[in-house]
């Protein structure tokens, strides 16, 4: 409440009805590491409430290269989309361009060769083995049929 009554007194609420709700947005900010948005409020407010490890990033912004990560997805064949995903995981192709890359830079794990999430079928099968005995059990307690 406090940021709306020092937004109020700065004039940076406008006459909207909706500005009280998109004040409430704002509360998710210290929860996040990148806040996206095309509300005019919440760009003129989210840069004086980030901190700086925090970033603000305009939805035209975002919604380009979300729609250019898409295309470069949808451009791989089904080999290179699997080789992909056990490469990298989910980490964004390298292109400095991309806002993505650069909150990815910023914010998560550096990546390695081969740090990506999936595993192989032998590995999923392998786990499969080791966690039978485990499900038995509890389909025994619980009464459930295999």
């Amino acid at each position: 409440m406090f940021v709306f009554h020092v937004a109020a007194s700065y004039n940076i609420l406008g006459s909207s009805l909706t500005d009280l709700i998109d004040m409430e947005y704002l509360f998710y900010i210290p929860f996040c590491m990148a806040f996206c948005s095309g509300d005019k409020l919440h760009a003129r407010m989210a840069t004086m409430l980030l901190n700086p490890q925090q970033d603000f990033v305009p939805i035209d912004v975002m919604r380009a290269d979300l729609l250019w990560l898409a295309e470069e997805w949808r451009n791989l064949s089904k080999q290179e989309k699997e080789a992909w995903a056990y490469d990298y995981g989910n980490c964004p192709p390298r292109n400095e361009n991309s806002i993505t890359h650069r909150l990815w830079k910023k914010h998560m794990r550096p990546w390695e060769p081969g740090s990506g999430n999936r595993m192989t079928k032998e590995q999923q099968q392998e786990i499969l083995v080791r966690i039978r005995p485990f499900i038995n059990a509890i389909d025994a307690i619980t009464g459930k049929e295999q």
